[in-house]
């Protein structure tokens, strides 16, 4: 068998493969759902609304003793800076960018006079929501474990 014919199988038999392999990964991962975490004093609500891989709605409900604060984010995922609410409490407007990076999402939050901050959401084995939240200064941060709500 001459070495053309041999070339031609393999370019066919990578052209009828890859599709395969392109569809078994996921672009990004899904997010989407409805989390919990437990503190001592009070409750975090997480609910992720994922459009694709362009869009995230994030809204944290946090209820400390006995009173709720609620921060919706609608974030466009494409790295750049937009204009949002403020996170975690914070009393001024943010400047946010969302991206996927593996299977994280990234979020970095620019609030002026303020550290910025990175957060992390993640899906753990269990599929619970991991959330992490980094500043530059940190070297080790141990993220929250958000449990999944039916």
């Amino acid at each position: 068998m001459s070495a053309r014919p041999v070339v031609i199988m393999l370019v066919f038999a990578g052209m009828c493969l890859a599709p395969l392999s392109v569809s078994a990964r996921s672009p990004c991962p899904n997010l989407s759902g409805k989390f919990m975490i437990q503190g001592e004093d009070g409750q975090v609500h997480i609910s992720m609304i994922q459009h694709g891989c362009g869009r995230i709605t994030i809204i944290r409900e946090s209820g400390y003793l006995g009173d709720i604060t609620t921060e919706r984010h609608a974030l466009k995922v494409n790295g750049k800076l937009q204009r949002d609410s403020s996170w975690l409490g914070g009393l001024r407007q943010s400047l946010t960018a969302a991206r996927f990076v593996g299977s994280e999402l990234r979020v970095e939050v620019h609030t002026p006079g303020d550290l910025a901050v990175t957060i992390v959401y993640s899906l753990n084995s269990d599929t619970d929501l991991l959330e992490e939240a980094r500043t530059r200064s940190d070297r080790k941060s141990v993220p929250l474990v958000a449990s999944r709500q039916k």
